[in-house]
């Protein structure tokens, strides 16, 4: 829609520019020619309140638009609930996540389910989810990623894992960075043979796992002091169409550094897993 020279677009980028006297100039001129805003107009005049963190402004913006007549679309309430998010007002954005009646996942709930993890309601975010699930729109695995790293850093590993196998359970096959999330959480708390259990389980069913993943596992190996089960697995790497990168490298040149003066047999393995690195002309 064009109002005789003034592109709803103009208005759209003075609000993202935060520049809010400009874009309701702008939309004087429309409005004196006799021409009604629409829902475009008034997502970005709440985006643009927003962005200067006007949040009160933002709201009774949002209001105006219902009260003109106008259903706010799905874009409409993914610009309130990244607004509420990033002024952590997150029981306002929940509020208007439950209003949303046809939502489509996108980036606001994306933010919404990220804010309640770090401010540790992970039990709302589960319901959140589930009640994705249920509706015509799923969540995609973005959130259960957020959910998975959420209860990782808490260290509730127990839960972790049973959200992992009810993921799959719903449908969804884990990617390598689901899975490294997973892997990392359980190695950094010390649970190495968990770790091992369920790398052995993703590679038997053909899980597409990436250098990342090795290295979570064979760092994971390292740090207890399991260097031979680190160097095993270093050596099928290539036979799982994975190929080792400096960090893989990088790991065992430290692990060799503290363990070699202990043990001279290291220093064979050393030389066996260096002269791998002199053939290889892609890691140098």
């Amino acid at each position: 829609m064009d109002f005789r020279g003034i592109s709803p677009s103009l208005i759209n980028c003075f609000c993202q520019l935060g520049l809010m006297d400009s874009a309701f100039s702008a939309l004087a001129k429309i409005i004196k020619l006799g021409h009604q805003l629409d829902v475009f107009t008034y997502n970005a005049l709440i985006d643009g309140y927003f962005l200067i963190n006007k949040v009160n402004e933002a709201a009774k913006m949002f209001d105006s638009m219902i009260k003109a007549g106008l259903a706010p679309d799905v874009h409409s309430y993914s610009i309130m609930i990244n607004g509420y998010c990033k002024n952590k007002m997150v029981d306002q954005a929940i509020t208007f996540f439950k209003e949303s009646e046809s939502f489509v996942p996108n980036i606001g709930i994306y933010t919404l389910i990220d804010r309640l993890c770090k401010s540790g309601r992970i039990s709302c975010v589960q319901n959140i989810l589930d009640e994705m699930h249920e509706s015509e729109q799923p969540p995609k695995l973005v959130g259960y990623c957020i959910l998975l790293d959420a209860l990782c850093k808490i260290q509730h590993l127990d839960e972790a894992i049973v959200l992992f196998h009810n993921i799959i359970h719903k449908g969804f096959r884990p990617n390598a960075y689901m899975c490294s999330i997973l892997l990392n959480g359980l190695c950094k708390c010390g649970r190495v043979r968990t770790a091992r259990e369920l790398f052995e389980h993703l590679l038997a069913n053909n899980y597409c796992l990436d250098v990342v993943n090795f290295n979570i596992m064979m760092s994971g190996f390292v740090n207890e002091g399991l260097i031979d089960e680190a160097i095993d697995l270093f050596l099928e790497m290539k036979g799982n169409g994975c190929l080792p990168n400096t960090e893989t490298y990088s790991l065992f040149y430290e692990a060799f550094r503290q363990f070699a003066a202990r043990n001279k047999h290291m220093l064979r393995k050393k030389k066996k897993i260096f002269e791998k690195i002199r053939k290889n002309p892609r890691i140098r």
